[in-house]
């Protein structure tokens, strides 16, 4: 792979960290298996280039993994990879030793700036979603690469409370008490998706840009996204069948329409 900028910051992915053999996700060549699982995932292919360009995803041919690369100051310091054969037994590992990925959030190089709101979730591919979501209202996304937040993260996360505006702790569908938890520990917000998804990234990104966006401009520490999608779709019809000022014009998914497989970073 060879140098990129990185929002004015030269990223050097042949430093430290990347494998040689590691390939840019694509539709078609070597990286094309990993773009179509992540295809299967509902990602479409505009929002896919986006996510790639942004976050430099790779993909691990022999392994048959999509990477993550973990940023520090433009410089790769690690990586985590989701295996995308559901048969494999151990779905992620991290680079250079397991765990790795708890000494540092998500994209930070972006996060760890000054904004309106940033949301916090799980995983990697969450936070990605997230991020595609709210880009229209600038919303920032980071991830914890699992459901707790180790002493390193739990410092960086505080100082995410005084750079932004809005902070939501955004986990899976059965982590709300544990992102209660840490929401009440750093006075954040915390968002409960209900028991329709499995995770953020199940969703489908329409959906969760009513979430971000309603969450972005809202006053409330809890939000059960169950019960505010409720309002919304009773606000978007009119008296007369006519949608409302503000109409997101996005069809409530069905509960079926959950995630293949629970993408948490054990």
């Amino acid at each position: 792979m060879t140098e990129q900028m990185f929002d004015n910051v030269a990223l050097k992915p042949e430093a430290c960290g990347l494998w040689p053999d590691f390939v840019e996700l694509s539709p078609d060549g070597p990286g094309a298996p990993g773009w179509e699982y992540l295809r299967r995932r509902g990602l479409s292919h505009d929002q896919l280039a986006q996510a790639t360009g942004r976050y430099r995803l790779c993909y691990d041919v022999e392994g048959r993994r999509v990477i993550y690369p973990h940023y520090a100051c433009g410089i790769v310091v690690g990586w985590t990879s989701r295996v995308i054969d559901p048969t494999t037994f151990k779905r992620y590992c991290s680079f250079p030793v397991d765990q790795a990925q708890r000494f540092v959030l998500y994209d930070a190089d972006r996060v760890c700036r000054p904004g309106p709101c940033v949301f916090v979730c799980e995983g990697p591919l969450d936070a990605i979603c997230v991020w595609l979501a709210g880009q229209r209202i600038g919303a920032a996304s980071t991830a914890l690469f699992g459901a707790w937040a180790s002493p390193i993260q739990y410092a960086c996360l505080l100082g995410l409370r005084q750079l932004y505006d809005r902070v939501y702790i955004l986990l899976d569908a059965d982590a709300y008490t544990r992102g209660l938890s840490l929401a009440t520990q750093i006075d954040a917000g915390v968002i409960d998706i209900g028991q329709e998804y499995d995770d953020p990234s199940a969703m489908g990104v329409d959906e969760l840009r009513r979430l971000v966006e309603l969450a972005a401009q809202s006053s409330e520490q809890r939000i059960s996204w169950p019960m505010a999608r409720a309002r919304l779709q009773a606000s978007d019809v009119g008296p007369q069948g006519r949608g409302s000022e503000v109409s997101y014009g996005t069809p409530i998914l069905k509960p079926e329409a959950r995630s293949p497989e629970p993408d948490q970073c054990r």
